[in-house]
């Protein structure tokens, strides 16, 4: 059996400015999502992207859910918000 420990991370968004969070090291999946129920998440895995190549996250939504599993190195994930928001994360890592 593989022991996976949570963290749980909330990131600040200014509206319209991109921000980042990176995962910790050996994350085999992870949660994301607005706090608001208003707000518009886009999220990219390259700095930059979340106004070109990215994932939406429509407003009220239950989140987004990736596996990641395999990572030994970091990634950082790009989140933009539409408007002021927090972005609530939990990951799962070994």
């Amino acid at each position: 059996m593989i022991n996976v420990e949570p963290t749980i991370a909330n990131t600040a968004l200014t509206a319209d400015t991109e921000a980042s969070y990176a995962l910790p090291n050996f994350t085999v999946s992870f949660t994301i999502k607005a706090r608001s129920t208003t707000s518009t998440l886009r999220i990219a895995v390259v700095s930059t992207e979340t106004g070109t190549n990215y994932i939406t996250i429509p407003p009220g939504s239950g989140g987004w859910s990736q596996e990641v599993k395999g990572r030994s190195a970091a990634l950082t994930i790009y989140i933009r918000s539409n408007e002021a928001d927090t972005a609530e994360i939990i990951s799962w890592h070994n």
